[in-house]
This record gives structure tokens, C-alpha cells and sequence, in this order.
């Protein structure tokens, strides 16, 4: 059982250049979609990845727990054991080493456009 609330990182960046929220950078004002100004492009790329990481099937089991009888992101189960907090370290080590990779492919995207 899925839940409506796991957005693909395709629905949090469209949900992100939606928003209407005033950024001025050193005295500018950004405009256009915040998810591809150079601010910002990297983090968003790499939180949209988090997302995905959700919805993918290899990754269900140790991202996400049941709760009340609903799928749930590990990251807001309340721990009730010492099995609950491994579980929530071995998810955040996924999210790190996986955003690791990610950092490294958008810092030489960055350097070098592809």
C-alpha cells in the first residue's frame, strides 16, 4: 500500500517552481523556476532523487515502515526499539551514500557542463 503523500522528485520540483515565494540573491531577484537557477539546481536535483529513492521497489524495505496499517517514510517512525533506530540509521546511510554519488555527479556538472 503506497501513499499519496510520496512524491516522485519530478512532483516536488514542479510543486517547488509553483510556489510563489519572493528569493532575492545578492540583491537580485530570482525569477523563472527556482529548481534551475545555479542556487539552487544542485540541492534540488538531489532531494528530487531522495524522493525517487521512495518509490523505488529495492529501496521500499528500508526507507519505509508500516504504521497503523499505512506505509510510512522510515524518517517519521517513532522508535520503539533498538531494531527501530537501526533500521532508521541503515535507511539514512542509503539516503547518504546515495546522495554522495549524486553531490559528486552535479559538483562536476557543475565544474564542466556535460
Amino acid at each position: 500500500m503506497r501513499l499519496l503523500t510520496f512524491l516522485s522528485g519530478n512532483q516536488f520540483i514542479d510543486r517547488l517552481n509553483k510556489m510563489e515565494n519572493s528569493i532575492i540573491i545578492e540583491g537580485k531577484n530570482v525569477t523563472g523556476n527556482v529548481s534551475e537557477h545555479p542556487a539552487f539546481e544542485g540541492i534540488v536535483k538531489t532531494k528530487a532523487s531522495i524522493y525517487d529513492m521512495y518509490l523505488q521497489k529495492e529501496h521500499e524495505s528500508m526507507l519505509t515502515c508500516k504504521k497503523e496499517g499505512k506505509l510510512i517514510k522510515r524518517a517519521f517512525q517513532k522508535p520503539e526499539s533498538i531494531s527501530d533506530l537501526q533500521a532508521r540509521r541503515e535507511a539514512t546511510q542509503l539516503i547518504s551514500r546515495s546522495n554522495g554519488e549524486q553531490s559528486v555527479v552535479h559538483l562536476i556538472i557543475f565544474i564542466q557542463p556535460l
